[in-house]
């Protein structure tokens, strides 16, 4: 479904800090989808291809399935903000391939009337891409999603509906758990512990993290942290993108590549390349911690960026 990232059928979980651009993300590849194809996220070797293929009959159908945090007016409207800023902005929408809904009030996922409510529904729009989002506010009070014990019964609702033919996916919109202020909690809180629990992982077949860049969610980077199905995914660091306000779009940043080739800031250590880079400059390329320059490439040797591959 997404080259790199997202195989077909599966479970895909999408998680990240609240306002760090998930439903922008996934909405965007839902409209992409239905038009004709586009990048995930603005990372151009991340495709996706396009929903042509039919299954017993019935053409594929996105199904966005929102609770609590959001109104179908709001759905309605970041959809037509993605699809008029588009790749495909001079295409019209065939009908019925980008739906929405939500739960009756009192009806949550994960209880037998919340499973039963997602099935039928399933069932009577053909749906075959389903997103929940955000699955807090979907299942909130029908399962603790920190207990396994909870998590891994609905994981295995979920499986029901992704073999139930027809090629699904499920995305499930997650925020992520606060990690607290101490870095030794810090570091062991990603993926497993930002989720609640790890069987949200080990159920899964994609693992994807939006994670906001020094508190600040318009520019975040996109993990891969799992990507099961995948034929030869090859090593998909994380890659730093922003969120273009006005257009609802991402962009892959590449302000340190253009400073790179603009400034030659380069030279010889020991057969390597070191980067150096004013701090002066830092603010202006986004570089404004040692983590960011580390996922990005650039460990820290002797006090000086040290690139391994330069190109």
């Amino acid at each position: 479904l997404v080259e790199r990232l997202v195989a077909r059928p599966g479970i895909v979980i999408v998680f990240g800090p609240s306002q760090s651009g998930k439903s922008w993300a996934v909405g965007n590849a839902m409209n992409d989808l239905v038009h004709g194809g586009g990048c995930f996220a603005g990372i151009e070797d991340c495709q996706i291809r396009p929903l042509v293929t039919k299954y017993g009959g019935d053409p594929d159908v996105v199904l966005w399935v929102y609770g609590s945090e959001d109104t179908a007016a709001r759905i309605e409207s970041r959809m037509r903000t993605s699809h008029y800023n588009g790749p495909h902005s001079f295409k019209a929408t065939t009908p019925r391939t980008l739906l929405t809904a939500t739960p009756p009030v009192g009806i949550m996922l994960g209880s037998p009337a919340g499973n039963l409510w997602l099935t039928q529904i399933i069932e009577q729009t053909h749906a075959t891409i389903i997103v929940l989002d955000t699955i807090s506010s979907l299942t909130a009070g029908a399962i603790d999603m920190s207990k396994g014990e909870h998590v891994g019964p609905f994981m295995g609702f979920l499986a029901g509906i992704r073999d139930g033919g027809g090629g699904r996916v499920i995305f499930l919109l997650a925020h992520s758990r606060k990690s607290g202020s101490d870095p030794k909690a810090q570091a062991a809180s990603k993926a497993d512990g930002l989720l609640g629990s790890g069987m949200w992982r080990a159920l899964a077949d994609a693992v994807i993290q939006i994670d906001a860049m020094d508190g600040q969610t318009g520019s975040v980077w996109v993990r891969s942290i799992k990507a099961k199905d995948i034929a030869d995914p090859g090593p998909i660091p994380p890659v730093q993108v922003t969120l273009e306000s006005p257009s609802a779009r991402f962009r892959r940043l590449q302000e340190i590549a253009d400073y790179v080739e603009a400034t030659g800031a380069l030279s010889a250590d020991d057969g390597g390349k070191v980067l150096e880079i004013q701090p002066a400059k830092w603010k202006q390329y986004r570089l404004k911690t040692q983590e960011n320059l580390l996922a990005l490439g650039y460990p820290l040797l002797r006090g000086e960026w040290k690139r391994k591959v330069i190109r």
